[in-house]
């Protein structure tokens, strides 16, 4: 209970009573608030010497601890203060059923956020973005903070071979204990992240860890879980023909492997030389009947496992508190021969050391480790792209033994195309090591209190390394491969933040003035043999040809200093402005100052007008922000640097970089306004909440297009504005609150988003966003969208007074493609939402969670090719046929009339789904996942309790249980490597999702 002109206030005690004395005369206003109970206030007219009883009775609700949130520069607000969406996950929603790399757990759970699944296997990295894409060249990843401290959260993708081949090693979120998170909070927009500077142009994910604070006196956890993963969904494989082409199929020596599957009837007693086959006495092959082999793909794949076990001990006291955790996590892939282990530890701890200075630490540390992590991709070294091109009718078991001769050449009845598929999980290797360090050191000292200080200084630390290798006689390296990388990042991160707070009257003013400095270093070496002396020797000393190095350091830093100011009125009008300025290093001295402020303001509604008693309105709050923030760019931009090429003779050589620099860039500036609503009904067992929001970011840094005459293919520049608009609704329900101990909550959350093109630069109508494979790309034009899919089309009949407008053309027989591409799609969902229920009786909770996107495209490169090399089902219905498809051709004059000409069908089937052809191979890429689904019970039996044991929490959990969709063969939710990120709408041999069933055993002591 706090009185609005008392500077600390009075609590009740343990009966409710208190007593507020030598209260001012006036017009006064007294707040009664207590931790999960609804807040209450009431307003007298107090006269001199007056003295007043008021009894209070608090309702039960949803205002008290749970809405209290942390803001940028982990500031504690109340959320009816904000003027801002801020939405969080609490760290059990987390930890309950954990995905290797956490972001995956929040898909589905956060309006406005969208999580994207990897498709690189055990590390993947979950493409992540709040609210639309904002930069055409730029990331669109939101700043991670974990306690206070910015993280790097850089994808780390490494090429595999001289195709599109990519390994995932997993980004910074990966290495983070899902077990160590108390609550993840997500700032959606500039006007939430504003202070957090120019790296918080696309939002900013909290992280907050746990720690001892609410332990009195020793308390430990100790959890054990066991998860088995198999694979979600495999592409349906033809099992009616063999390995050849034309109907026909001989095996010789495997330098004539076709790569198709469009020879002989299986299991119909055809016989024909094989691989392995039996051999006559003069040694040639005997034939044998070629059989199906229907389960090869399935029986390929192993279960995947996670053992994982974490012991956390947590104390606390009058004056200090402490946590401390080890976790050991050790995982198998479902590719064979593929592991990811990770080894972890934190601790955190606070100390008063007067009454007035609190200094708390916290450092965690993780290494990961992998003995081989899978390639993913079109090329050799993909296992799914080995399914793609491989024979239907080889088993497995004659592959397993995959040397011919020991160390120089793989066993396997195809030396054209791909690799025996054992011999490519077991000697072509990707391995890992990665040591991760960060945490940092605050210390708040209350000078008065309304006054005080926080300074903090973090650090985000991290070496890793990687060994790629390849065999002899692999497809893309026949004398073997080996390239070794090491990268180093290391980021420091200072703040200084002063505070004051006076309340005048009904007003309460909260002033804040601080400074940030950054500083942020990365060096990646890499040495790489394309051929080895001696096979099996993995040395870069074994190197047959010189060694290609590369090196390249990189330094950056922001200065920054800020200032913030709250003005609330009788707990009811909550204004907020911020201001920040940065200079960056990365920009030229005459433009590297950039100064972005906001404004928001939150009215309590249902506070500030009587709210009639017939209507179940319980709280009402409406809310608008407004806010800019600014955005550098990279390293070496400004002037144009040197690369070393190879030497020439004696004499090193260095070769200019392709992009012309630009000395005069200016930061990227990003303007946005929400506005939004809370509403609660029936004592906040109903809740809405509403935002509409736009932003706005021009001066983009642009790479565009130069004439090759120039000697550089692109030139930077500030050029083109994105516009983003999107509505945002999360809808709580709690039906049965009580009900003879059963309870039911219904948590839903729906968004959409649009994100346009309004300008780019002069001269300029397309911009490349990322490239798919066989032409199809991902474009920004002026008046279009962002992640609109381009590429080559059926060619159709444009003609609006023709009776065949719109239909295909036909050449031959078969159907004809635009020289030219043109828009198919868009990669975006039309929308996006999210359905979680929990059903709770006594000690029993059950929680369930779909995954709801609509809309979207998506590139098949599975299908394209499964087609192509008559691996898949439907290319098996007239194999031996002709067809007529159905379209029209061109007359001598002009006109068109309906196809009439015969066409094989293997041949008119291939140029339908030609690769190129975006149009035929691209799909709705709407889908419904069952999430979530995880059983708890709690329980204390009396033999544990009487040693030491408080909770016993038992569960079993399910991730990616189902899916529903139209996409034929793969999984929609994927995405592809490309620059700097991820780039979704593409599907390219990804590796099979997963569905997983785990059980967890809880102990807390």
């Amino acid at each position: 209970m706090l009185g609005n002109w008392y500077q600390t206030g009075v609590s009740a005690d343990a009966d409710g009573a208190y007593e507020l004395a030598a209260v001012r005369p006036g017009r006064r206003t007294i707040v009664f608030s207590f931790v999960g109970f609804e807040k209450v206030s009431r307003t007298l007219e107090l006269s001199a010497g007056d003295t007043r009883t008021l009894d209070i009775t608090l309702g039960t609700g949803t205002v008290g601890l749970e809405n209290v949130v942390v803001t940028a520069l982990g500031v504690d607000r109340e959320e009816r203060s904000l003027g801002y969406s801020v939405e969080r996950v609490s760290g059990s929603d987390v930890a309950e059923a954990p995905e290797p790399n956490v972001m995956n757990n929040l898909s589905g759970k956060v309006a406005g956020l969208n999580v994207t699944g990897g498709s690189g296997g055990l590390a993947s990295t979950p493409r992540v973005t709040i609210r639309g894409e904002s930069s055409l060249a730029g990331s669109n990843r939101p700043l991670i903070v974990v306690d206070g401290i910015p993280i790097d959260n850089t994808p780390n993708t490494q090429g595999s071979d001289a195709q599109t081949t990519q390994v995932d090693f997993g980004n910074g979120l990966s290495q983070i204990n899902a077990q160590n998170i108390s609550e993840m909070s997500v700032l959606k927009g500039p006007s939430a992240a504003a202070l957090y500077g120019s790296r918080a142009a696309d939002g900013v994910i909290l992280i907050e860890t746990k720690d001892g604070s609410e332990t009195d006196g020793i308390g430990a956890t100790v959890r054990t879980s066991v998860t088995a993963s198999r694979p979600l969904r495999l592409p349906d494989y033809q099992n009616e023909y063999s390995y050849g082409n034309g109907g026909e199929f001989a095996y010789v020596d495997g330098t004539n492997a076709p790569g198709w599957n469009w020879g002989v009837r299986m299991d119909e007693g055809v016989e024909r030389p094989q691989w392995q086959g039996p051999r006559n006495e003069a040694g040639n092959l005997v034939p044998t009947e070629v059989t199906s082999a229907p389960n090869k793909v399935r029986n390929f794949f192993n279960t995947g496992t996670n053992v994982s076990t974490d012991v956390a001990v947590r104390g606390g006291g009058e004056n200090s508190s402490f946590r401390a955790s080890l976790s050991r996590s050790d995982r198998t892939g479902i590719v064979p021969n593929t592991n990811l282990d990770r080894t972890s530890t934190s601790l955190s701890a606070s100390y008063d050391v007067t009454d007035a200075l609190t200094v708390d630490a916290n450092a965690n540390y993780a290494n990961t480790t992998s003995d081989n992590l899978p390639s993913s991709g079109y090329g050799s070294e993909s296992i799914m792209y080995y399914f793609t091109w491989g024979a239907r009718h080889v088993e497995n078991d004659l592959l397993k033994d995959y040397w011919q001769e020991e160390g120089t050449q793989q066993a396997h009845y195809d030396r054209n195309w791909t690799n025996n598929p054992y011999f490519q999980v077991n000697e072509n290797t990707n391995g890992l090591e990665r040591d991760r360090l960060y945490g940092g050191v605050s210390a708040r000292y209350e000078f008065t209190d309304n006054l005080n200080l926080r300074a903090r200084t973090g650090l985000d630390y991290s070496n890793q390394g990687t060994k790629q290798r390849k065999a002899f006689s692999s497809i893309t390296a026949p004398n073997g491969w080996l390239q070794e990388a090491d990268r180093t990042f290391t980021e420091w991160n200072s703040n200084l933040l002063l505070n004051y707070t006076r309340e005048v009257g009904d007003f309460t003013f909260e002033p804040s003035v601080g400074a940030n400095f950054m500083r942020q270093t990365r060096r990646n070496v890499q040495l790489t043999a394309q051929a080895l002396s001696v096979p099996d020797v993995y040395n870069i000393g074994n190197a047959r040809s010189n060694v290609q190095a590369d090196e390249r350091d990189e330094a950056q830093e922001i200065l920054g200093v800020f200032a913030s100011g709250t003005v609330s009125y009788q707990d009811m009008l909550f204004l907020d402005l911020t201001g920040r300025n940065d200079w960056s290093s990365t920009l030229p001295l005459d433009n590297n100052s950039y100064f972005y402020p906001s404004a928001s303001l939150s009215v309590i509604v249902s506070d500030l007008v009587e709210v009639p008693e017939f209507l179940p309105l319980s709280f009402a709050k409406v809310r608008a922000s407004w806010a800019q923030v600014g955005n550098d760019t990279d390293p070496f931009r400004l002037t144009n640097t040197y690369t070393f090429g190879d030497a020439w003779g004696s004499t090193q050589t260095v070769v200019s970089e392709a992009d012309l620099a630009n000395a005069n860039l200016q930061p990227e500036i990003t303007s946005s306004y929400e506005v939004g609503t809370n509403l609660r009904f029936y004592d906040g067992r109903a809740q809405l909440d509403v935002t509409y929001y736009r932003s706005t970011t021009r001066d983009q840094i642009l790479s565009v297009p130069l004439a090759q005459s120039t000697g550089y293919n692109s030139r930077l520049v500030n050029a083109g504005e994105i516009r983003n608009t999107g509505v945002e609704t999360r809808l709580q329900l709690s039906p049965i609150q009580d009900w003879s101990g059963f309870g039911w909550d219904v948590s839903l959350n729906w968004t959409r988003n649009r994100s346009t093109v309004v300008e780019l630069a002069d001269g300029i109508d397309t911009f490349v966003l990322g490239e798919g494979p066989f032409g199809g790309s991902a474009q920004a034009r002026e008046g279009g969208r962002m992640g609109d899919i381009y590429g080559r089309v059926f060619d159709r009949v444009e003609d609006p007074s023709s009776p065949h407008t719109g239909e295909i053309i036909y050449e031959d027989g078969l159907p004809q493609l635009t020289d030219d591409v043109e828009k198919v799609g868009n990669y975006n969902h039309d929308w996006r939402g999210g359905i979680g229920s929990t059903f709770s009786y006594e000690n029993l909770q059950l929680n369930v969670l779909f995954d709801v996107r609509k809309g979207g495209l998506l590139y098949s490169n599975t299908h394209a090719t499964g087609i192509e090399g008559g691996s898949l089902e439907g290319t098996t219905r007239a194999r031996n046929e002709t067809v007529v498809g159905d379209g029209v051709v061109q007359n001598d004059d002009g006109t068109y009339s309906e196809n009439t000409e015969e066409a094989a069908y293997v041949t008119w089937l291939r140029t339908y789904y030609d690769r190129p052809n975006v149009e035929s191979n691209s799909f709705d890429a709407t889908y419904v996942k069952l999430r979530e689904l995880s059983l708890r019970y709690n329980f204390t039996p009396d033999w544990l309790t009487r040693a030491g044991v408080q909770n016993v929490g038992v569960s079993v959990t399910g991730r990616n249980l189902f899916l529903w969709t139209d996409v034929p063969h793969v999984d929609p939710e994927t995405t592809i490597s490309g620059g700097d990120g991820q780039i979704p709408g593409f599907e390219v041999q990804q590796i099979p999702s997963t569905r997983s069933f785990g059980m967890n055993v809880q102990l807390d002591f």
